[in-house]
C-alpha cells in the first residue's frame, strides 16, 4: 500500500480522527504505461452506508484524472449490491454478458466523456 509508483497507482485511506480507526481504503492501479486502472474500494462493515466509500471513490476518480488515466474499471461479484450501487452512483457503466461470474464496470475519465 505504501510502496507504489505515482504514475501507475493511487490510494486513499479514511480514518476516524478521534481514534485513528480505519474506515476504508480505495486504490487504483494500472500496468506500466497503462491508461486504464483497476480499482478496489473496501469499507469497514460498521461504516458502510455512511458515505465513506463514496467520499473515497470521489477522491480516487479525481486523482486518476490528474495522473492521466483514461478509464477506471472494477470487477464485482453479482451478490455485492453495495459496490454495484456505489459504482452506478459514480456513473460507472456495467458491460457484462448475462450470467457472467463477475460484473465488469467501467468509467471513462477523459473530459467531455460520460
Amino acid at each position: 500500500m505504501v510502496d507504489r509508483d505515482t504514475h501507475t497507482s493511487v490510494a486513499f485511506v479514511a480514518r476516524l480522527a478521534e481514534t485513528d480507526e480505519l474506515l476504508g481504503i480505495a486504490r487504483a492501479d494500472s500496468e506500466p504505461r497503462g491508461r486504464t486502472a483497476e480499482i478496489g474500494v473496501t469499507v469497514a462493515d460498521q461504516w458502510q452506508g455512511h458515505g465513506v466509500g463514496s467520499a473515497l471513490l470521489d477522491q480516487l476518480i479525481e486523482a486518476a484524472r490528474r495522473i492521466g488515466f483514461e478509464s477506471l474499471f472494477a470487477e464485482v461479484l453479482p451478490a455485492n449490491g453495495p459496490m454495484r450501487c456505489l459504482l452506478k452512483h459514480h456513473e460507472f457503466v456495467c458491460n457484462t454478458e448475462p450470467f457472467a461470474q463477475t460484473l465488469d464496470f467501467r468509467l471513462e475519465l477523459r473530459r467531455g466523456t460520460p
